[in-house]
């Protein structure tokens, strides 16, 4: 019989954060056991937590409340992986005004 190529381990490619309302595609790579590699192999995704980082089917995440974080594991063929993802609030934009000249001017 011979020598079968299984797949030995399975990593995730994230980002370490995403901001609330972005969205990030992570990657699921898998390494067979001649040393192969599987970019974007066909995983299955869920997050431990949906209500603040939400993943689709693809490996699409979106950040939902910002200042918190959640797993978010990939399993394929047996194999799984996890990665923690913090979702950061959003930048604060500066409220703009106009003076009585029309020029814009920081508020704030």
């Amino acid at each position: 019989m011979g020598d079968v190529n299984q797949i030995v381990s399975l990593t995730i490619v994230a980002p370490a954060g995403v901001l609330v309302g972005d969205s990030a595609q992570l990657e699921a790579v898998a390494t067979f056991s001649r040393g192969e590699l599987q970019h974007q192999a066909p995983a299955s995704w869920r997050s431990s937590d949906p209500t603040v980082i939400s993943v689709n089917s693809q490996g699409c995440i979106k950040g939902l409340v910002g200042g918190r974080q959640a797993t978010i594991t990939a399993e394929f063929s047996g194999k799984s992986a996890s990665v923690t993802v913090a979702v950061n609030p959003y930048a604060p934009t500066p409220e703009l005004s106009r003076n009585s000249s029309g020029d814009l001017s920081r508020r704030g």
